[in-house]
């Protein structure tokens, strides 16, 4: 289990979520084969950071935003990468985990 710390807001939401907000996002990464590589192993485990590091550090201590909020040019101006636009949609838990 990896964790991750990031944030976001719900612009659509009528109560406390439209506001600022982080949790501790948590990714489960399962591997499944029918059948074994020449080392008896389904995945070299040490391949994961290279392959998935970049993405988690670009999540971790980011706020994350529909890009229609109204205040989405304005964070985004001042924080620079540090927030992540959602096309036209709140960054739900259930959007994020298309991502």
């Amino acid at each position: 289990m990896i964790e991750v710390e990031n944030g976001h807001l719900l612009s659509k939401h009528p109560d406390k979520c439209r506001f600022p907000h982080g949790h501790t996002r948590k990714v489960e990464l399962i591997f499944e084969a029918s059948t074994l590589d020449e080392r008896e192993m389904v995945f070299d485990f040490k391949l994961i950071g290279r392959m998935i590091g970049d993405f988690l550090e670009t999540y971790d201590h980011a706020l994350c935003m529909n890009t229609e909020d109204p205040k989405f040019e304005f964070f985004k101006e001042t924080y620079g990468d540090r927030i992540i636009g959602f096309e036209s949609e709140d960054p739900t838990t259930e959007v994020m985990a298309r991502t």
